[in-house]
């Protein structure tokens, strides 16, 4: 995404990422050879990477063939439901044929047209009635008790192993915490916590994800991970953060130091 730190577009960013080193921090562990180059945006890398989950748009307001169908917020609503209660929507709707594939979340309240443009369907899809589903798995690489954190607008919904984890749709009230909140262009928005749950060490953790937009307007996402007994919260990502990922996210947004 585009955003106002200088010498910069967050769309056209090229990080080199070579062979696992120099990561550490986050709850997921890098394996295996990777990319000499990759592109990246707040929906993703270009590639897959070890630990990352792969993110299809969608958008809700045509069947799978492109047609305009129904009501666009019911339909909406319908996918929603489908993916709590773990049914299948990819048949229903329409998708992008490009699939980007995040280890973290952590999108600034930007235009949300941007959405779209991340995965090259800019011209076909509007911003409006879309989502994003995510799905992977990764190891964590400690085990321990731990809670989400977060701020979404329009939605964020997270599944762990199949089971409902975290729910967020506009301003955090669940659990709000206040002096945990990220700045947008017109607010500062709280943060939602979703209730404690146990990870363990070298255990493949099934992932679900699915957030987007109703309005068309802007849209933000930030997911936060905090561990019992430890202070402070932390990005959560499926896959180490490397000094390249750090790099990235800092220039995202002025709040995310503080959780690196």
């Amino acid at each position: 995404q585009n955003t106002s730190v200088p010498a910069i577009e967050i769309n056209n960013a090229n990080l080199t990422v070579g062979g696992g080193r120099g990561f550490g921090g986050g709850l997921g562990a890098l394996g295996g050879a990777v990319a000499d180059s990759i592109r990246i945006t707040s929906f993703g890398f270009d590639r897959a990477l070890v630990g990352t989950l792969e993110g299809t748009l969608y958008d809700f307001k045509r069947d799978e063939g492109g047609t305009i169908v129904g009501n666009a917020n019911s339909n909406l609503k319908r996918a929603i439901s489908d993916f709590k209660r773990g049914m299948d929507f990819s048949r229903k709707f329409y998708k992008s044929e490009k699939n980007l594939y995040a280890s973290y979340f952590i999108m600034p309240w930007r235009p949300a047209e941007l959405g779209p443009k991340a995965f090259g369907i800019q011209d076909t899809v509007k911003a409006n009635f879309i989502g994003v589903y995510y799905k992977g798995s990764f190891k964590p690489e400690k085990s321990g008790r731990y809670r989400f954190w977060g701020c979404a607008d329009n939605f964020l919904y997270l599944k762990l192993n199949g089971q409902m984890a975290f729910a967020l749709n506009g301003p955090a009230t669940h659990n709000a915490k206040k002096e945990y909140y990220f700045g947008s262009h017109y607010a500062k928005w709280p943060m939602g916590s979703s209730d404690w749950f146990d990870l363990r060490e070298g255990y493949e953790t099934e992932v679900e994800i699915l957030l987007g937009e109703a309005d068309g307007d802007v849209s933000g996402v930030f997911l936060l991970v905090e561990e019992h007994g430890v202070s402070g919260l932390k990005i959560f990502s499926t896959r180490a953060l490397s000094t390249q990922d750090k790099e990235f996210l800092r220039k995202l947004h002025p709040d995310v130091s503080k959780f690196l």
